[in-house]
């Protein structure tokens, strides 16, 4: 009954499953162990269908505290063979997208950052700040990687020093919407013309 509570509350659903739950009182850690139905096949990324399970490693997710504790998801992460004979390791759906957090531990990490320093976040979810700047540096990536500049209509390019001296950034923003599009170190001519690479690879209209 128990482990059906803990799939309900980490969202866990078919073919996964909750195999068993222990609690390490030393060290204050839930471990939730996760499986899957045998039998299942599974789809990998860039590969169509769903393909047979090859073999399984076990990989381990922090997740967001069950109360005060921290709780870990240790979960038996298959791998399938597809029909050209390689094996890729499939991705379970609550994965985050930096390795070893799952995707709400991360979602947490994402709204705590803006409103505090990283320092302050790492204290309160209970990991390192570079943990957390690992985080927040890979879903920019993932934004920048989707960003659509191609209705910017004025642009606005501006220098600023990030800290005492002649620490500068350059900031290139949409001066309509009034947001900020691109940021880079320095203020040299190469500085501007960085940032006007990604603007276009982006659909900036030159």
């Amino acid at each position: 009954m128990h482990d059906k509570l803990f799939a309900a509350a980490l969202g866990i659903a078919p073919p996964w499953f909750v195999a068993g739950v222990r609690f390490d009182e030393a060290s204050k850690v839930l471990t939730v162990g996760i499986d899957f139905t045998a039998g299942n096949r599974f789809g990998v990324d860039g590969a169509t269908g769903e393909h047979p399970v090859h073999d399984t490693v076990t990989k381990t997710y922090r997740h967001l505290n069950f109360f005060q504790y921290e709780c870990v998801l240790e979960v038996r992460t298959p791998r399938v063979k597809l029909p050209d004979r390689t094996v890729h390791l499939v991705k379970p759906p609550f994965a985050g997208k930096l390795s070893g957090f799952t995707l709400l531990f991360e979602a947490l990490v994402l709204m705590l950052a803006p409103q505090m320093p990283f320092a302050a976040t790492a204290r309160i979810v209970g990991i390192s700040d570079h943990r957390v700047t690992a985080i927040c540096r890979r879903y920019v990536a993932l934004a920048l990687e989707l960003a659509d500049f191609s209705q910017v209509k004025a642009l606005a390019i501006d220098e600023t020093s990030r800290a005492r001296g002649h620490d500068y950034i350059t900031l290139a923003a949409d001066a309509t919407e009034r947001r900020v599009l691109a940021v880079a170190e320095g203020r040299e001519a190469k500085t501007v013309a960085a940032i006007a690479t990604e603007l276009a690879e982006h659909g900036c209209p030159p």
